[in-house]
């Protein structure tokens, strides 16, 4: 049950891995348990409610009940998984939830904020708190419920820890910053939403959604910000003609660039240029560094 249900102060672990998987694809499903995939190397695509999300070492999800989702591991990447799968019910046996969540401003916050779906970048030790529950359920014969019961609370911890800094460790992040290292290599000719998001393995519209959170503009805006930016260094520091920086900075026209330029900077690239003076000096190189911020 849901683990976000007021009623389920109790939990306790239904099933558990530890595995090395060479090539795998388990279709949508779901189960009525809260699951953590959580990924030691290598690398694995997860799918969840209409996001796919390809995790790479320290990134883990998790799920609470009845959320489809599916597994896939391609041939030739390996990938080492740590899975859990733990129930929540009114029944007073295993760990209690709602004293842990009377003790902690943390859990309190995760559960709050009910969300279904958490893709995460392990930023804390989720890793060795999940590692040390599955070795002391791994061991039968030393198998102490008060050990695992501290061992899950504590994993439970971890978790809503790095829940509560999402939107900076949040894979989704990761991906911004690969988009952006893309856009930083590739903005001055001619690109596409589609081709960054490609280069990144998402969606068109769950890239422009993370840009807009994290940048406040969608993807071609920011590819923008770029040209711009070394446009005016090419009017400061060059003796390009308009037209000339317009195709160096990646602009299907003069007039397009004029038009971008102006929007952006308030006036246009020949008032930028007189304004600032002639400072091209023959014989010295200054070369174009893009900030990206």
């Amino acid at each position: 049950m849901s683990i976000y249900y007021a009623d389920n102060r109790h939990a306790n672990v239904e099933a558990y891995y530890g595995a090395q998987i060479r090539e795998f694809h388990m279709g949508l499903h779901s189960h009525p348990r809260c699951e953590i995939m959580y990924v030691v190397d290598g690398e694995c695509w997860v799918e969840a409610r209409e996001r796919r999300e390809k995790l790479g070492q320290k990134n883990f999800v998790f799920l609470d009940q009845l959320v489809p989702h599916s597994l896939n591991v391609d041939s030739g990447s390996p990938c080492t998984l740590l899975n859990l799968e733990f129930s929540c019910s009114p029944e007073e046996f295993g760990l209690d939830l709602g004293k842990l969540q009377e003790k902690s401003v943390s859990f309190r916050t995760f559960l709050k904020k009910e969300a279904p779906v958490l893709f995460l970048y392990d930023g804390g030790n989720v890793c060795g708190a999940l590692r040390d529950l599955l070795e002391a359920l791994q061991n039968p014969g030393n198998h102490d419920s008060c050990l695992t019961e501290l061992l899950l609370a504590r994993l439970l911890l971890e978790l809503s820890s790095c829940a509560g800094r999402e939107r900076e460790s949040s894979v989704g992040a990761k991906y911004v910053n690969q988009a952006k290292e893309y856009l930083l290599r590739h903005f001055d000719r001619d690109i596409c939403v589609k081709e960054v998001a490609e280069s990144v393995g998402l969606n068109q519209a769950y890239l422009q959604t993370l840009f807009s959170t994290h940048f406040g503009c969608g993807v071609m805006a920011y590819a923008n910000r770029l040209r711009i930016e070394k446009a005016c260094f090419l009017l400061k520091n060059s003796e390009l003609s308009i037209t000339d920086i317009a195709c160096e900075t990646g602009y299907n026209s003069r007039q397009q660039f004029g038009y971008s330029f102006h929007r952006q900077m308030g006036k246009s690239p020949q008032q930028y240029r007189k304004e600032l003076g002639y400072q091209f000096q023959e014989g010295i190189h200054q070369q174009y560094y893009p900030m990206g911020n």
